[in-house]
């Protein structure tokens, strides 16, 4: 018998960071279909969640008395940093296009 690990959250984690890396690229390709609110709402809470996913995933653990998948606390640091950069870009490209003058 191999020591269990709990790594049921983990799926949770990386589809959070799938639509993080898909806002990136609309927001690269089409930023014009996106407003300031809706990148900070999605950044917002995907912070928010994945930070209340790893909180309840370590009551899990410690209830289940199994260890703890260490990978977990990458993921929302990725989930963090990833939100963070998808608001700069948008930022910039807004800014960029409004400098433009037709």
């Amino acid at each position: 018998m191999g020591i269990d690990i709990f790594v049921y959250i983990r799926p949770i984690f990386i589809t959070m960071i799938i639509l993080l890396l898909l806002l990136f690229l609309v927001i690269l390709i089409q930023h014009k279909l996106l407003t300031t609110f809706s990148v900070l709402a999605f950044a917002i809470s995907f912070i928010i969640l994945a930070n209340v996913t790893l909180y309840m995933s370590g009551e899990i653990v410690d209830e289940l008395n199994l260890p703890r998948d260490l990978n977990d606390f990458y993921y929302v640091i990725a989930i963090v940093v990833l939100s963070f950069i998808n608001v700069v870009v948008f930022q910039y490209k807004k800014r960029k296009e409004d400098k433009i003058f037709y």
